[in-house]
């Protein structure tokens, strides 16, 4: 299944298969503020999709995240 990833300026990327989207997460391409969609009319916020594993993001409280953070 594809999907699309819409930067914070409303570029919008893709469509993607789901593998290569999780690889731009876990090299740092997606970014907390960044949405996923896979038919560009519902977007999500990134972090909220399992499959990407955005865990290692610090909540800053308030809402605010931090992130990514590599190891």
């Amino acid at each position: 299944m594809n999907w699309y990833l819409r930067k914070k300026d409303q570029t919008v990327y893709g469509p993607v298969e789901l593998d290569a989207l999780k690889d731009w997460a876990r090299r740092g391409r997606v970014e907390p503020t960044d949405e996923v969609s896979r038919d560009q009319q519902t977007w999500q916020p990134a972090p909220s999709l399992a499959d990407l594993q955005m865990e290692w993001l610090i909540d800053m409280g308030e809402g605010e995240r931090f992130g990514p953070v590599h190891v």
